[in-house]
């Protein structure tokens, strides 16, 4: 029966990386400042991404919680364990995510372009 919520909590998980990519894409586009100096791109997706998974995953953990006060024990349970796992995943998002696309971006700086070329002289 857990293995229903660890697979919603990777769904949730999914969704807040999807929340973060896009906060880190539209800060290339958002100020000509900050297109080329990753910090200012990590502190400006940080800020937009953090705020919103904040409320996503509080919103998902309350309606979790909510759930302790079924008469049905294992409702109960599942609802505090779900409750507990939403915040904490939150966290791990947020504490790897920063990190994990800093890390993407220096090793796509590093690469050759060799698909792209071969992309383009075949069209």
């Amino acid at each position: 029966m857990h293995n229903g919520i660890i697979f919603m909590v990777l769904g949730i998980a999914a969704d807040d990386v999807f929340v973060f990519m896009d906060a880190w894409r539209q800060s290339k586009t958002i100020d000509p400042e900050i297109i080329n100096d990753n910090k200012k791109r990590l502190a400006y997706a940080f800020r937009r991404a953090a705020h919103i998974m904040a409320i996503t995953s509080s919103t998902t953990g309350v309606a979790f919680f909510a759930s302790y006060f079924s008469p049905l024990m294992p409702m109960k349970s599942i609802g505090i364990f779900a409750g507990t796992i939403i915040p904490m995943n939150y966290f791990l998002v947020i504490l790897f995510m920063p990190p994990a696309v800093i890390l993407s971006e220096q090793i796509d700086e590093n690469l050759p372009n060799c698909c792209r070329c071969c992309k383009k002289t075949k069209e």
